[in-house]
C-alpha cells in the first residue's frame, strides 16, 4: 500500500504506525502483541456512505477502529477494505443524491431501502388513526381527559418508532421508519421530532397570524411531498431526518 490518492476512491490511504492490542493466550493468559495497520483516510464520506462502509466491513469481518475521520484496519486486509471502498465509490459516484429522481417514481435508496408505496403510507396511516383515536376514546372513556389520551399516544408513537422502527398501522403494511444517515431505527430524539412536529405547527397556529391557514397550507404540502416525491418524505420526515421504507429492504 502506499500515500497515493486511490484513483476514484473517497478516502486515500495513508500510513501509520503498529498498533498495539491484547491478545489472549490458549492458557488463558493475555498478553501485548504489535498489529500493523493502515488508515484509510474517510473524512470525505457523509453520514450514510461510512455507515454503508462499516456494515460492509462488518459483514467481511474486517477489524477495524473509526478515529479521527479514518478508518484503521489490519495490513493483511487492508486490500479487501480497499476494494469495498471502491465499490462503494462505484455505486455513488460523485456528490449525488438517492433523492433527486424521478418524483413519480419511488426510487431504492441505498442502504435504506425503497420508499413505501403511497398506498402503503395512505392505508398505514389510516389503520394508526383507528387504533389511536380508539386508544384517546378509551382514555376518556376511564374518566381521564383527550388531552392525556393523545400524550399516550405520543409516547406510544415514540416507544415504538424508537424500538422497532414502526407504529400498528405500519406493522400491518409492511413499512418501517428509517434514520437517512443510519440506516436504523431512529433515534428517540428523532422519533420524538418526527411524531411532534406537526402539534408543533399546531401550537405555532394558535398564536401566530393567519395561522389556521398557514397550518393547512403546510399539510398540504406535506401530503404533497408524500405523494410525489420519489423518496416519499413528509414535512416531519424531513425535519426529523427520516423516511418510510418497505420492511423488505436493508435496514
Amino acid at each position: 500500500m502506499d500515500g497515493d490518492e486511490g484513483g476514484d476512491l473517497p478516502a486515500r490511504v495513508v500510513p501509520s504506525s503498529p498498533k498495539r492490542r491484547v491478545v489472549g493466550g490458549r492458557d488463558g493468559t493475555r498478553a501485548s502483541a504489535e498489529v500493523a495497520q493502515v488508515a484509510f483516510d474517510v473524512s470525505s464520506l457523509d453520514r450514510g456512505q461510512s455507515a454503508e462502509y462499516q456494515r460492509r466491513l462488518h459483514a467481511a469481518r474486517i477489524t477495524f477502529v473509526m478515529a479521527g475521520g479514518s478508518v484503521y484496519v489490519p495490513v493483511p486486509r487492508a486490500d479487501d477494505a480497499r476494494d469495498l471502498l471502491a465499490a462503494l465509490s462505484a455505486e455513488a459516484p460523485g456528490d449525488d443524491s438517492p433523492f433527486d429522481e424521478n418524483p413519480f417514481h419511488r426510487v431504492e435508496v441505498r442502504g435504506l431501502g425503497t420508499p413505501a408505496a403511497r398506498w402503503r403510507r395512505l392505508v398505514g396511516a389510516l389503520i394508526d388513526g383507528v387504533v389511536f383515536g380508539a386508544l384517546v376514546v378509551a382514555c376518556v372513556e376511564l374518566g381521564a381527559s383527550a388531552g392525556i389520551g393523545w400524550a399516550l399516544v405520543g409516547v406510544v408513537t415514540v416507544l415504538m418508532t424508537w424500538s422497532i422502527g414502526a407504529t400498528p398501522g405500519k406493522l400491518v403494511v409492511r413499512t418501517r421508519v428509517r434514520d437517512v444517515g443510519t440506516g436504523e431505527n431512529p433515534s428517540p430524539w428523532r422519533a420524538a421530532l418526527r411524531w411532534g412536529t406537526p402539534w408543533i405547527g399546531g401550537l405555532l397556529a394558535a398564536v401566530v397570524p393567519l395561522g389556521p391557514i398557514l397550518l393547512y397550507l403546510g399539510y398540504l404540502f406535506s401530503v404533497t411531498l408524500v405523494l410525489f416525491s420519489s423518496d416519499g418524505r413528509g414535512v416531519h420526515d424531513l425535519v426529523a431526518g427520516t423516511v418510510v421504507v418497505n420492511a423488505a429492504g436493508p435496514r
